[in-house]
């Protein structure tokens, strides 16, 4: 399997917004977004629709507060029919993960993944050769031009504060 694609394409990591800290189950996998949480993830999704972002695919971790966070942003970009759930982004997604992901969204342009830390900033870090701290809510933007480390630059980082989110 190669890991060279053809011409570039953009990856995007999103945080889930704000959760509660424990689920009623006492499972982490079962933690809702609050209504902060909510509001804010609201909220940046207006900034993306102003600022036209725009995504081939959204794929999001199962977990409900990432899903969630993955709907509210795609019903923002009128993007609903393009939201995919897979349980390879739950806690834990890691590089090979991605490859595969990004390999079987074959032809697509931008890709947003929405999921949870560690993992999201690692990836970044992975992918850049950057030192990133996703915040809950946080975005990183890559250009990617080869899938291995450091095949990829940071374009941007943005907390939801810096999306209008206050």
């Amino acid at each position: 399997m190669s890991n060279n694609i053809p011409g570039r394409i953009q990856i995007s990591f999103l945080r889930h917004g704000f959760a509660e800290d424990h689920a009623s189950s006492g499972l982490d996998r079962d933690r809702e977004l609050t209504q902060i949480g909510i509001d804010i993830v609201k909220r940046q999704g207006e900034y993306m629709v102003q600022q036209k972002f725009r995504y081939d695919f959204i794929i999001t971790s199962p977990y409900p507060r990432a899903q969630k966070t993955a709907e509210i942003v795609a019903e923002a970009l009128s993007l609903s029919g393009v939201l995919k759930v897979d349980a390879r982004i739950a806690c834990g997604f890691h590089f090979s993960q991605l490859l595969e992901l990004i390999i079987e969204a074959n032809g697509c342009n931008s890709i947003l993944f929405v999921g949870h830390n560690p993992d999201l900033s690692l990836l970044t870090g992975q992918l850049s050769g950057a030192h990133v701290n996703l915040k809950k809510g946080g975005l990183a933007i890559l250009d990617v031009w080869k899938l291995e480390p450091g095949g990829a630059d940071l374009l941007s980082l943005l907390t939801p504060a810096l999306m209008g989110a206050k």
